[in-house]
């Protein structure tokens, strides 16, 4: 899918709405002037692969086939977000987003230039997100474990205020009661019952009253059935086995009838245990807040703090424990962040490969690519310092991206990144803002190819000003504005194939579109469409 149209036609606002719905921020100022509120709407197919990430961040959109996502703004930048009909939120969106919509806009090549992406797209590409996971727990462990020792050594008195504030905290998490880590999910599905008492009994009692009432109930009918079949069973062997049955459904009825009027009869409307389950979430909920863990974690940081307690309340609580602890610590981490520095060095010469085979189909032929890896400070992504290197040319040094790529240059590799992590583990679509920021000529028609590629296995979105490129395209839309003398209107609009042509023409001629130039674009579409 290309989407192209003259400079200042919309097509930044057709980008925002994408932005929108991937769980981007909104503001006041998407709103027009005059009224009260702006709208996007999406709807996505869903395969198995997005029915799982689905599933992840929300357990009701499991069995889903397509997924609605509808997003509100007020004239004050405030918003609802509705998934599927349903209140949602836009962390929902932001957690299911890598699945969903992955978009590369030309900022993302002035990114390329910080070091620090270098990881991210490193670690993306090819580093098992357990190894990741690993490190960030143990530099956890060991930042408190060095924090402690660092604040002990320092100030003779931080003992007190620390033994005080775990003394407090005990006390708090003591008094809550914490002793089973799904205590939230059993009492919140307490909560949805008591909340709906009334309704439980109403649908309780009209069953029983279908089952066994004197008017109307299947029961009785049931029983003169049975008497019938009594006296023919007795007549004809061939009847005995459809009387069992009857007799049968009909005991089975009677006890299901019985216990739904026990339950009628025994469940109550109880407004105090209703306030309680309330004031219990509410509790949990502040503490979970208040510490910053779920309700299973806190009952694991309570042990932990008790038992510091235990030390301190022993005396055992000495300098020497608390270097013998962080050095535990640090050696777990060490270990750690060898095995994620050998996972990033594997990872490294994989993408080398397979950026320089794939900058050599886009006319980089003599490029060399390669991933420096080098030992720096620990942190929760590990200890490794990585920059992406580039010699463009024969003859010339590897040096950092920021120092020799130029702007088509990094066009190029910015298009081998996103497309290889996202063939590995992308989103269902996939949209490309000028990717080919300063290409043309032959090597556009190259891009073009690679993205029609890639929207075999996916749905691609395209913004794009080189017709190279555009021609490929199996749908394409244009942007345009539309002005009266109260407001002004973007609108995105499918084309026929004739005013495709006129479109690639324009992209070619600029502003005078000639017969010669319509012709070229359609010489351009039909090469593109075998190429393709």
């Amino acid at each position: 899918n290309v989407v192209t149209g003259e400079t200042g036609a919309g097509k930044s606002i057709f980008l925002k709405a994408l932005e929108l719905i991937a769980g981007r921020r909104a503001s006041s100022e998407l709103v027009r002037t005059g009224e009260a509120s702006a709208e996007v709407e999406a709807l996505f197919e869903v395969d198995e692969r997005l029915r799982a990430s689905l599933a992840d961040a929300d357990a009701e959109l499991a069995d889903v086939e397509q997924l609605v996502i509808r997003r509100v703004i007020d004239e004050n930048g405030r918003g609802k977000v509705y998934v599927n009909g349903r209140l949602s939120t836009v962390q929902f969106l932001q957690q299911a987003a890598p699945a969903l919509i992955d978009i590369t806009g030309q900022h993302q090549q002035t990114l390329l230039l910080e070091s620090s992406r270098h990881r991210e797209l490193l670690d993306a590409f090819g580093v098992p997100s357990d190894v990741l996971s690993t490190v960030g727990e143990r530099y956890r462990t060991y930042r408190d474990a060095a924090g402690t020792l660092q604040e002990f050594l320092e100030r003779s008195e931080a003992r007190t205020l620390y033994f005080e504030r775990l003394r407090q905290e005990a006390t708090e998490l003591g008094a809550a009661n914490l002793r089973d880590g799904s205590e939230r999910a059993r009492i919140e599905q307490e909560l949805e019952r008591l909340k709906n008492v009334e309704a439980l009994v109403a649908a309780a009692s009209n069953a029983a009253e279908v089952i066994e009432g004197e008017d109307r109930g299947v029961a009785p009918s049931i029983h003169q059935a049975l008497e019938a079949l009594n006296d023919a069973a007795e007549l004809d062997p061939e009847l005995v086995e459809p009387r069992d049955l009857v007799e049968s459904a009909l005991v089975q009825l009677q006890e299901a009838a019985l216990q739904l009027g026990d339950y009628a009869s025994s469940v109550e409307v109880d407004p105090e245990r209703l306030e309680a389950v309330r004031a219990r979430l509410a509790e949990l909920a502040r503490l979970e807040r208040k510490y910053g863990r779920q309700l299973p974690e806190l009952i694991g940081y309570l042990a932990g703090i008790e038992g510091e307690l235990n030390e301190l309340d022993a005396g055992a609580f000495d300098v020497e424990k608390l270097r013998k602890r962080a050095e535990e610590a640090r050696v777990q981490l060490s270990e750690a962040e060898e095995l994620l520095t050998r996972a990033r060095r594997d990872a490294a010469r994989k993408l080398e490969v397979l950026v320089e085979r794939e900058l050599r189909k886009l006319n980089m032929k003599r490029a060399r690519f390669q991933v420096s890896i080098e030992p720096g400070q620990s942190s929760a992504r590990g200890c490794d310092v990585i920059n992406f290197m580039l010699s463009a040319n024969p003859g010339e040094p590897l040096r950092e991206l920021s120092k020799v790529a130029s702007g088509g240059e990094l066009s190029r590799i910015l298009l081998v990144l996103k497309t290889s992590l996202n063939e590995r583990s992308g989103a269902v679509v996939q949209v490309f803002d000028e990717i080919d920021t300063g290409i043309g000529g032959a090597v556009a028609h190259v891009v073009g190819e690679k993205l029609s590629h890639i929207a075999r296995f996916g749905q691609v979105v395209l913004v794009t000003h080189a017709p190279q490129i555009a021609a490929f395209a199996d749908k394409h839309f244009v942007v345009s504005k539309s002005s009266t003398k109260t407001s002004t209107s973007t609108v995105v609009r499918a084309l026929g194939e004739n005013e495709r042509v006129k479109e690639i023409a324009r992209m070619l001629a600029g502003k005078k579109v000639t017969k010669e130039f319509e012709t070229s674009a359609q010489e351009l579409i039909a090469s593109c469409g075998k190429a393709a």
